[in-house]
C-alpha cells in the first residue's frame, strides 16, 4: 500500500524544487537583463535632452522594452531550449508588427518629434496596463515590471511630446492631451498657384485620351473619391485600388494606400502616367496640349519663373490640394468644448473608439495617414475574403518588396468617412457597419455587439466636416435597409470590367 506521508513529502519536495528552479532561472534571466540594459543605457545619446525625455528613454532601456520591440533583437540564453527560439521569435515579430522602439529613441536623440502613432500606442498600453505581457513578466519581472510611478513618468513624457511637437490650440482643456485633435491647421499656400492648380485638377488634357481629369476619380462633390470599389481609368481599365479621398490628404505622411508617393506633388504625377489611370506617356505631350490654351500659359508664366513644366504642373495641383481641408465637423466642435454637439449615442461611440484603441492608428487632426499597419493583425483578413484577390491587396510590399510588409497599408484618414464608401483598399466593405465590424475583428481582436456597432457608426458620422464653409455632402450616398451606401453611376461597368461582385452583393460578414 502506498504510504500517504511519502507521497505528501514527495509532492512538497517537487514543489520546493520547482520553486528553487524557478528562482534560479529568474535570477539568471535578471542578471542577463541587467547586462543588456546597461549596454542599451551606454548606447543612448542623450546630450542636451530635457530631463523628462532622458528619464523616459532610460526607463524604456532599463525595463527591456527593446527585447521584443526591436528588429533583430538578441535572444536570451534560454532560447536554446527545445522549441523556445521559434516561439520567442514569433512573439518578437508580432511585437514589432505593432510597435518598434528604435525610431522612438532615435527621434528623441535627434531632438525630433516622436511619431504620433507611437505615442498613442504607448499611451494605450500604459493606461491599460497591458505591457509587458504576462508570459514575459513571468520570468523577467524583477527587471521589467512597471510600477505606477514608472507608468506615470512615461505618460507625462507622452504629454510633454504632444505639447512640444503637436500643439492642440483649439481643444477644450479636458481634450488637450488626446491622440486625436480638432482640425485647426491652415496650410500656407500661394493663391495664384491654388487657382492654377484647381484648373489643372479638372483639366482632361492631362490624360492620353483627353477624357479623364484628377477630379474624375477624386471629385470634391462626391467625398473626394469616386465611390467605386476600385477605380476605372482610361478606356475603363481597372485600377486595382480604391480611390482614397483627396480631402485632408495634405496631412498624410505619404500618398496612395501603399505610400509610393512621398508627397502631394509626387502623387499628382502618379495617375497621369499610370497606363490604367490617365495613360499619358510624357510631359512633352501633355505640355504641348496645355499650351494651346493661352490663358493657361499666362498663369504659369505669372506663377513660375520657368513657366509650364511637369514639376510646376504637379506643384500647382499639390498647392490646390493643400486647400482641401475640412474643419468644423460636429466632432471638432465637441473637442473644442461644445459638449452638446454630439448626442449621447455618438458620445458612447467615441468612448468605444478610445476604449477599443482605434486612436492608436487613427491619430492627429486627420485621424489617420501617419503610419503603415497590417490589415489583419489578429487573423487573416485577406485569407478570409470571399471572391477575387487583386494585386493591390499586397499593399506596402509592392513598394518595398519586403515580405514582412505584405498586406501593410497607410492608415486611411477617418475624416468625412461617412461619405467616402466603399471602404478598405479594395473597396470590399459597402457600409460603415461592415467596416467597423471587420476592423474590430481583424485589428482589435474583439467582436462588437449590434449596439456597439450602431454607436460607433453614429460617432463616425460626426466626422463629416466643412469645405469652404459648407458641410460636405455626397448625393451618391443613400439609405439602403437602414445602412448608408455610396454608389457610382459606373457600378455596372465596373462589374463587367473587373468580373467582381459589388460590395453590396458580397458582404464581408
Amino acid at each position: 500500500m502506498i504510504n500517504k506521508k511519502y507521497i505528501k513529502k514527495a509532492i512538497v519536495s517537487a514543489v520546493a524544487l520547482g520553486i528553487v528552479g524557478y528562482g534560479v532561472i529568474v535570477y539568471a534571466v535578471h542578471k542577463e537583463d541587467v547586462t543588456l540594459a546597461n549596454k542599451r543605457l551606454d548606447a543612448l545619446s542623450l546630450h542636451n535632452i530635457d530631463d523628462l525625455s532622458a528619464q523616459a528613454m532610460r526607463l524604456l532601456a532599463e525595463k527591456g522594452c527593446a527585447d521584443c520591440h526591436t528588429i533583430n533583437s538578441p535572444l536570451p540564453f534560454y532560447a536554446k531550449l527545445p522549441g523556445a527560439k521559434q516561439t520567442m521569435q514569433a512573439d518578437i515579430d508580432k511585437a514589432n508588427q505593432s510597435f518598434e522602439l528604435a525610431p522612438v529613441v532615435q527621434a528623441v536623440e535627434q531632438h525630433q518629434a516622436v511619431n504620433q502613432v507611437a505615442l498613442a500606442k504607448l499611451e494605450f498600453v500604459l493606461n491599460n496596463n497591458s505591457m509587458p505581457i504576462p508570459k514575459y513578466l513571468a520570468i523577467h519581472w524583477p527587471s521589467a515590471y512597471l510600477n505606477s510611478a514608472d507608468r506615470q513618468l512615461l505618460l507625462d513624457w507622452i504629454k510633454h511630446q504632444r505639447q512640444q511637437y503637436y500643439p492642440n490650440p483649439t481643444a477644450a482643456p479636458q481634450f488637450k492631451n488626446l491622440a486625436i485633435q480638432p482640425i485647426h491647421t491652415v496650410f500656407k499656400t500661394d493663391p495664384a498657384k491654388v487657382a492654377l492648380g484647381l484648373s489643372l485638377y479638372n483639366n482632361i488634357h492631362l490624360s492620353a485620351n483627353n477624357k479623364y481629369a484628377c477630379s474624375s476619380c477624386h471629385s470634391i462633390h462626391t467625398g473626394g473619391t469616386d465611390n467605386l470599389p476600385t477605380s476605372l481609368g482610361i478606356n475603363n481599365l481597372n485600377d486595382p485600388m480604391n480611390a482614397p479621398t483627396v480631402y485632408d490628404s495634405a496631412f498624410n505622411m505619404s500618398q496612395f494606400w501603399n505610400g509610393r508617393a512621398a508627397d502631394l506633388a509626387a502623387q499628382a504625377a502618379g495617375p497621369i502616367f499610370n497606363p490604367v489611370e490617365m495613360g499619358s506617356k510624357n510631359w512633352g505631350n501633355i505640355i504641348a496640349k496645355l499650351k494651346q490654351d493661352p490663358q493657361l500659359v499666362k498663369l504659369f508664366d505669372a506663377s513660375y519663373k520657368d513657366g509650364m513644366t511637369g514639376a510646376n504642373i504637379t506643384n500647382a495641383i499639390a498647392e490646390y490640394e493643400k486647400t482641401l481641408i475640412t474643419p468644423n465637423s460636429r466632432f471638432d466642435q465637441y473637442l473644442e468644448g461644445n459638449l452638446s454637439a454630439l448626442s449621447p449615442e455618438e458620445i458612447e461611440g467615441f468612448k468605444l473608439f478610445l476604449k477599443t484603441g482605434c486612436q492608436t492608428c487613427h491619430v492627429g487632426q486627420s485621424m489617420g495617414g501617419q503610419s503603415y499597419e497590417k490589415m489583419g493583425v489578429y487573423s487573416s483578413f485577406f485569407g478570409n475574403l470571399k471572391g477575387k484577390h487583386i494585386e493591390g491587396d499586397k499593399g506596402r510590399y509592392l513598394v518595398t518588396h519586403n515580405e514582412k510588409q505584405m498586406h501593410y497599408f497607410k492608415v486611411p484618414n477617418l475624416r468625412n468617412i461617412a461619405i467616402t464608401g466603399p471602404y478598405f483598399s479594395g473597396g470590399r466593405a459597402a457600409t460603415l457597419s461592415e467596416a467597423v465590424n471587420a476592423m474590430a475583428k481583424y485589428q482589435c481582436n474583439t467582436d462588437f455587439t449590434p449596439k456597439d456597432t450602431k454607436a460607433m457608426v453614429a460617432y463616425l458620422k460626426t466626422l463629416t466636416g466643412e469645405y469652404q464653409g459648407k458641410m460636405l455632402t455626397n448625393l451618391n450616398c443613400h439609405d439602403v435597409n437602414g445602412q448608408q451606401v455610396c454608389n457610382s453611376a459606373k457600378d455596372q461597368v465596373w462589374k463587367q470590367v473587373t468580373g467582381r461582385k459589388l460590395p453590396t452583393e458580397m458582404p464581408l460578414n
